[in-house]
């Protein structure tokens, strides 16, 4: 049979072109031997032109981009105007990194077709390649924009963009995207999740629920709308939701973690614990787990299991202080007030000038009535910040309980520079003022009848008020 010439953009096609797909469909494993039926009638027939298009995909497909780049270069010199065939040798150029020449196919390509979403794509995948992102955005935002019928273009582009960490240009083309093509389901979730990122909880609910209104059982999009009314503070929302997207995604520990957590938050400490128990059952090397479970029997009121896990977690990890610190902070919560004091001490060894391991220090000491020691834990608080309003408080309770007015005094100025709207703070410095004798008392009590008039403060500093004009 005599070969005729054949154009890349013909839809005919031999017996033998459909042995070759027929072939190709039976895996990579049969690639070398079609290959080398397809180099055979190649040679047989140097002017079909199809024939050398489709053995350049072959050729690229199977790893030898520089055969496939001759073959479209076989192509070119007999059609020029072939731009199909230049696009398929400029991708073959970004394979062998020869961006130049791959850009000079494409400019080619584009000139003869100026409103090519194909090129403008091509052009998108050799300069993200070449590790050019400006120019690799910008060349698939040119081809989303002259082929709106074609939604996966801009999708793409979205998609690209928040992988770059481009949220708020994301965000634009997913909008977009949805004004052209409203039910693009894609498009709504992917918004959603980005808007969240961006904290902007309520949008992203109005997108899941649309979402929802057509899939009731969207699990993903159930689990999505629990996270934002979880971040809303709507925990009887979330575990509506949560409850519902667990049908679906019934063993996904992050669900499971987060509806927990939705159950201490509402107060269902059983719920909640029974949950966290399982996922650390689960997860035995899971410390965020076991951390969440010591939480929530702290919540719960069950100091002792909250103690041993936390001592457990201390113990496996020296490295990390805020382990030691919450164990110390239960102990001294069960006023176990001695077993403090060591495990403190082996914290400050291997972090010494821990700033909350010296105030719980100070705090148990106070406690115990050692109240010098207890004085010089929160002087040391003071040494690494001095603005740090626990320390201060502490020089404050400290100096009360020596019954030592002028200290307290000095101590919550200090403390009033840095929380200066604290009610307490200025009613207790009107009282020792009262009591000292200094004219400015009345000013710290007309101060708390402006800041909190209806609290027990405010009603009895008005009461020190009208008593000093009576």
């Amino acid at each position: 049979q005599r070969c005729r010439p054949i154009r890349s953009g013909s839809n005919h096609k031999k017996p033998f072109e459909t042995r070759v797909v027929q072939h190709m469909l039976q895996g990579p494993r049969d690639l070398p031997e079609v290959l080398k039926e397809f180099e055979e009638k190649a040679l047989a027939c140097t002017d079909n032109l199809a024939l050398l298009f489709k053995l350049g995909r072959l050729y690229l497909r199977n790893g030898n981009p520089e055969d496939a780049r001759r073959a479209y270069q076989k192509i070119l010199s007999q059609d020029p105007e072939n731009v199909a065939a230049r696009v398929e040798a400029a991708l073959c150029e970004a394979h062998l990194h020869q961006y130049d020449e791959a850009i000079f196919h494409l400019e080619e390509a584009l000139a003869r077709q100026p409103q090519s979403s194909g090129v403008l794509i091509a052009f998108s995948r050799v300069y993200e390649q070449k590790g050019d992102v400006e120019n690799h955005l910008a060349f698939l935002r040119r081809a989303a924009n002259s082929a709106a019928k074609h939604p996966e273009i801009r999708l793409q582009l979205a998609e690209k963009l928040r992988r770059y960490g481009d949220f708020s240009g994301a965000i634009r083309e997913y909008r977009t995207l949805l004004e052209l093509n409203p039910d693009l389901e894609t498009a709504r979730f992917g918004l959603a999740t980005l808007l969240m990122k961006q904290e902007q909880f309520w949008e992203a609910i109005e997108h899941l629920q649309t979402l929802l209104q057509h899939h009731p059982s969207a699990h993903d999009a159930q689990f999505n709308l629990g996270q934002c009314y979880f971040r809303l503070k709507r925990y009887e929302l979330a575990a509506t939701v949560l409850v519902a997207a667990q049908r679906g995604l019934r063993n996904n520990p992050i669900l499971r973690f987060l509806l927990a957590q939705t159950w201490a938050q509402l107060g269902d400490f059983d719920r909640s614990l029974v949950l966290l128990e399982k996922l650390v059952e689960e997860n035995e090397d899971n410390q965020g787990y076991q951390k969440a479970l010591g939480e929530a029997f702290i919540r719960a009121g069950e100091f002792d299991s909250a103690r041993a896990i936390f001592e457990i977690l201390a113990r496996a990890n020296p490295e990390k202080p805020d382990y030691t610190i919450r164990w110390a902070q239960v102990l001294h919560q069960q006023k176990h007030f001695p077993e403090v004091l060591p495990i403190l001490q082996s914290l400050f060894a291997r972090h010494p000038g821990h700033i909350e391991g010296h105030r719980i220090f100070g705090e148990t000491l106070l406690a115990m009535g050692r109240l010098k020691e207890a004085r010089e834990e929160f002087a040391k608080t003071l040494m690494v910040s001095e603005s740090y309003l626990p320390g201060l408080q502490g020089m404050v309770n400290v100096s009360r309980a020596m019954i030592d007015p002028e200290a307290e005094y000095k101590a919550l100025q200090k403390l009033l520079i840095f929380d200066p709207g604290n009610v307490s703070v200025v009613f207790r410095l009107g009282q020792l003022e009262r009591q000292l004798k200094l004219p400015t008392s009345l000013d710290r009590f007309r101060k708390v009848t402006e800041m909190s008039p209806l609290s027990d403060m405010g009603r009895e500093s008005a009461y020190y008020l009208r008593h000093s004009k009576g």
